[in-house]
């Protein structure tokens, strides 16, 4: 009769243990499936930012040269060179849309 309790005790101790092992498994699965998309997005991020980074990079060379130096003055903060004059055009629609 002991032996029959020990047994059975035995057998609830094992499914009990197996039980334990094996319950969390579904659990750690969707993790690790959450984990790998987390990480796909954060590598296409990644790269584009890498782009991103390049084209700036790029872009800084292109302003260091002396010919882009002038076009970008001339442009951008309206310079002129030493006896040149700078003409302002301003279209009517502008105006009208400014004075409203």
């Amino acid at each position: 009769m002991q032996k029959k309790i020990y047994k059975i005790l035995f057998i609830v101790i094992i499914f009990f243990l197996i039980f334990s092992v094996l319950k969390p498994i579904p659990e750690r699965r969707a993790k690790i499936e959450y984990q790998k998309n987390k990480t796909k997005i954060l590598e296409e991020k990644l790269k584009e930012e890498k782009e991103k980074n390049e084209k700036l990079k790029e872009e800084i060379e292109n302003t260091k040269k002396e010919s882009n130096i002038e076009k970008i003055s001339r442009n951008n903060l309206k310079m002129t060179k030493e006896g040149e004059k700078l003409y302002k055009f301003i279209d009517d629609e502008n105006e009208e849309k400014e004075n409203k």
